[in-house]
């Protein structure tokens, strides 16, 4: 254990915030998940349905603060809103395609190499992105 840990304060800007909750989601709760895919074992559906509907309902407060009604912003920032937006219903339409499929190990959705790789080309686009615009958090 650390004799000292870094304490990473939440962003002060919209943006910045929603990003750090995304990274939360995607590294705390869905981590776990995609190694028990990952390692070809079949997921405890308990666990699972508790993860997705927490990953979910997450996911959903996020796009409602970001969203065009509750967010008014400038252009540049509007392109990382619209960029964030994807990216994260890119995570929940392939986690409903997992669940619609029971979880069966069908080597097409197994978060392989190919759809982490994009999400993670995705979040360093959106980083650049938020340090043009100056954010607290990218």
């Amino acid at each position: 254990m650390p004799l000292f840990r870094k304490k990473i304060e939440k962003p002060k800007s919209v943006l910045g915030y929603a990003l750090f909750r995304y990274d939360n989601i995607i590294n705390k709760n869905l981590k776990s998940l995609f190694d028990t895919i990952k390692k070809n074992n079949y997921p405890n559906s308990r666990n699972v349905i508790k993860i997705l509907d927490g990953t979910f309902m997450s996911f959903d407060s996020i796009l409602e603060d970001i969203s065009v009604e509750n967010f008014k912003t400038d252009y540049r920032s509007d392109k990382i809103r619209y960029i964030l937006s994807g990216m994260i219903e890119k995570v929940k339409s392939y986690l409903a395609e997992l669940a619609k499929n029971n979880f069966e190990l069908n080597p097409s959705f197994i978060p392989g190499s190919d759809f982490l790789n994009e999400l993670k080309e995705t979040r360093d686009l959106v980083r650049k992105k938020m340090r043009d615009v100056e954010s607290d958090y990218s």
